[in-house]
């Protein structure tokens, strides 16, 4: 006679606030598992899958969390605290990936759920080291035992059912019940903007109780707030392993549960997957793991990887020729806006660099000729005004760069202090001479704009503000290319330079036509084809500098490619983005949409935002290089070398280092 495996009890616990939202949860997953099973496969895991080894949901959902554990690099763990674990398909795995693990703990608000994983656990011997707790994941700090702390603990799925104040509690409570160093590991849905977000289908329910979307930065500030370091941040299952998931999903809900009698969670399954899988072509979504532990922040650990990869002193590569074939224009009264500018600005420059050599070579850097290339309708005198103003974004964009800043929090706080507070309308504090140019040209720009867009002018000021002064906290040797190209649309001034257009043509583009997805599309494919062309003509610049935000040395890590390699691969992309820019363009002026002259004056200005700031890349000297003599740099050999900046020979003056090496 065989034995009877031991039971394992699930216990409840209960926190002193019920969660609203909760019930909804819970009627996700009050279906009994046989009706869940022929859906999501015999295994029952439930959170994507990477169909690299495998055919079958169970391989896939396996090899899925097989790949993020090993992202994870984690020792063999003590204490191990699963939240929203499902049927138990993850607790069942990593029992026998770390047998000598003497403690799983599971938490999960679905009693259904927990009854079966309690059986399927027991079955397989585990009663001695599995609990199972009917608990809300904000109650996390009334589990058994406070002083003993986990060294692993997983969210996998169980976020998207967090409402924002649920995932701080949440967070929270971890903190205090990890160990430091402890690792946190997340798979979860993730939303790109959402703002711009499209439903493919009518959204008028809250599937599958994931009404509470969030995207990558609603969850990476969340988890530094409470203390947590990202280490690993990717889009995992790729796009199109989660479209052949959810693909797979959909057909068994059909297969299984046709008709109109289908059990509302399926009919909302099928709806989601639908959904999703077309929000994941259009790249408006992604399921993404991210992977953290408990502890502060060093400099060594940022983007350690990245810079691994990036090339020594005396390296030389070639940079092919890029055929990007849309018109560049430039402004016609520019070169006299440039002369006022340039005036105007000097009294600012000499007190920011401190040094004539520095002011010098800034100069040299004939920033705003950029402004007369992106905006060559400017209309009136806005053009010394935009001139103006991409003179003080340069500045600033250079001083958050600066180790110096980077590194000193109390010097971060104070730069950033000094924007808002002029954004809020106080004087600029004496002695900050790029906030007393920030208050001068933002005042000569609000004089003559229309009061919708001077409002998102500033809206979209602060957020590049705030981005900016929140550089230290990145992990960028994390990021995927597809989500490096997401966060340069912020960190290249997009929202910003986008408001400027409206003021260079004296237009307001609020209310419908702005948020039209084709006029999206438009802006993130062009600042995306901005971002990767400035990448290849900005690499010697900031090789030099060990900057590591530059899609060559992501390309160089993740597709294992040398640095000609990424360099061509690079310039090939560009000139698809290119044709699909132009595509863009063509299908708006030929819509109805087409048919606003505002709306066809800002795609056009648009289109010359990008082709100008490429066009200044290959001219200007601030990236290539104060000794270049030449006019124009389209292709040819780059080599690598110490590389001289306005704000290094301003250090240098001071006695200090140019840069960390």
């Amino acid at each position: 006679m065989q034995d009877t495996p031991a039971a394992i009890p699930v216990v409840p616990i209960s926190g002193p606030t019920p969660d609203p939202y909760q019930a909804a949860v819970e009627r996700v997953y009050q279906d009994p598992p046989d009706r869940w099973r022929p859906v999501i496969g015999e295994a029952m895991w439930f959170q994507f899958g990477v169909y690299d080894r495998g055919t079958s949901l169970d391989e896939a959902g396996a090899r899925h969390f097989e790949i993020q554990l090993d992202l994870a690099g984690i020792e063999p763990p003590r204490r191990v605290l699963e939240l929203g674990p499902g049927w138990g398909a993850a607790t069942a795995y990593l029992a026998t990936r770390f047998p000598d693990c003497p403690r799983l703990d599971i938490v999960n608000v679905s009693r259904p759920q927990l009854d079966y994983a309690a059986g399927r656990l027991a079955r397989a011997g585990l009663a001695g080291r599995v609990n199972l707790y009917l608990c809300a994941a904000r109650d996390v700090d009334r589990l058994p035992d406070p002083g003993e702390h986990y060294d692993l603990v997983l969210l996998r799925g169980a976020i998207v059912h967090f409402s924002p104040e649920i995932l701080e509690e949440t967070l929270a409570g971890l903190a205090r019940r990890m160990s430091p160093g402890g690792t946190v590991m997340i798979s979860e849905h993730t939303y790109a903007d959402l703002d711009r977000y499209r439903s493919a289908i009518p959204d008028p329910d809250d599937r599958l109780a994931s009404g509470h979307r969030k995207t990558v930065t609603d969850l990476t500030r969340a988890l530094d707030r409470h203390g947590f370091v990202l280490r690993n941040l990717r889009q995992l299952p790729s796009a199109s392993d989660s479209i052949r998931w959810l693909t797979d999903i959909g057909a068994n809900v059909a297969r299984h549960y046709p008709g109109a009698d289908r059990p509302k969670v399926f009919a909302e399954l099928a709806d989601h997957a639908r959904n999703w899988s077309s929000a994941l072509r259009t790249g408006q979504v992604a399921v993404s793991s991210l992977i953290a532990t408990l502890g502060p922040a060093t400099r060594s650990d940022q983007s350690r990887r990245t810079r691994a990869v990036m090339p020594s002193f005396g390296t030389t590569v070639h940079l092919p020729p890029v055929e990007l074939t849309l018109p560049v224009l430039r402004h016609p009264g520019g070169d006299e806006a440039e002369r006022r500018t340039r005036i105007a600005d000097q009294p600012y420059l000499e007190a920011h660099y401190g040094n004539a050599e520095a002011v010098a070579a800034f100069a040299a850097h004939r920033v705003p000729v950029l402004a007369s290339l992106c905006w060559p309708h400017a209309e009136g005198d806005r053009i010394f005004h935009l001139q103006r103003a991409l003179e003080h974004i340069a500045m600033l964009d250079d001083e958050f760069a600066r180790p110096d800043v980077l590194d000193n929090d109390h010097r971060c706080a104070v730069l950033r202090e000094d924007h808002l507070n002029v954004l809020d309308g106080a004087a600029p504090r004496a002695g900050a001479p790029l906030a007393t140019l920030f208050s001068e040209v933002l005042a000569s720009v609000l004089a003559d704009v229309r009061p919708a867009a001077g409002t998102r002018l500033v809206a979209a000021v602060r957020k590049q503000i705030e981005n900016l002064a929140a550089r230290p906290a990145r992990q960028v040797d994390a990021l995927s290319l597809d989500q490096y190209l997401v966060l340069r649309r912020v960190d290249f001034f997009l929202d910003w330079m986008a408001a400027l257009t409206e003021y260079a043509l004296g237009i307001d583009m609020s209310g419908g036509p702005a948020g039209h997805p084709d006029l999206t599309a438009l802006r993130d494919t062009a600042f995306d084809l901005t971002v990767l062309f400035g990448d290849l003509y900005s690499l010697r610049k900031e090789a030099a500098e060990r900057d590591p935000l530059n899609a060559v040395w992501l390309v160089m890590r993740d597709e294992h490619l040398d640095l000609q390699e990424a360099v061509d691969a690079l310039a090939g992309r560009c000139e698809v983005l290119q044709r699909h820019l132009v595509g863009i363009r063509d299908r708006i002026l030929a819509s109805a949409l087409g048919e606003h002259a505002a709306v066809r004056r800002y795609v056009l200005e648009i289109v010359h935002l990008h082709t100008g700031i490429c066009e200044f890349h290959r001219m200007s000297k601030r990236y290539q290089g104060l000794g270049f003599a030449g006019t124009r740099f389209d292709s040819g050999d780059l080599t690598i070398e110490p590389y001289r900046t306005p704000a290094s020979i301003a250090d240098q003056e001071r006695g200090r280092r140019p840069f960390d090496s």
